[in-house]
């Protein structure tokens, strides 16, 4: 089990249109099966989920880095193998979000019409979460 793990779903039926949103985050202090707890354990276990999909034959496929994204330490696009969505992955510290847009159109998952939406909801939700 991970330490934490929040995921929204705001849409259920019909399958199109729809964005999802998933959160993971894992405490230095919290030992499980996967490691013991110490300095630097959450960031350490984020990185390892975000390079996940960096070896061969993942799915979602890593897609390259998304420099325009300006939040988090490092984002970067996914493509599932099905083609018909976009996805933006951000790793910050000891977490990793994940966004997916599923237009009703299906457009081109590298095409901005699907990318341009994650961007902005990455920056609100940014915004938001940092806000004191």
């Amino acid at each position: 089990m991970s330490d934490m793990l929040t995921g929204c779903e705001f849409q259920r039926i019909p399958d199109w249109p729809r964005v999802n949103l998933q959160v993971s985050a894992w405490r230095d202090e919290k030992s499980d099966i996967s490691g013991p707890a110490g300095a630097g354990r959450g960031a350490i276990k984020a990185r390892e989920v975000y390079d996940v999909t960096s070896k061969p034959g993942a799915d979602p496929a890593d897609d390259g880095t998304a420099d325009e994204v300006t939040v988090g330490e490092k984002a970067k696009w996914l493509t599932p193998k099905d083609r018909d969505s976009c996805m933006l992955m951000i790793l910050d510290a000891n977490a990793v979000l994940i966004l997916e847009n599923k237009p009703a159109d299906k457009p081109a998952p590298r095409s901005q019409e699907c990318r341009g939406p994650l961007r902005e909801l990455a920056k609100s939700f940014y915004d938001a979460v940092q806000t004191p």
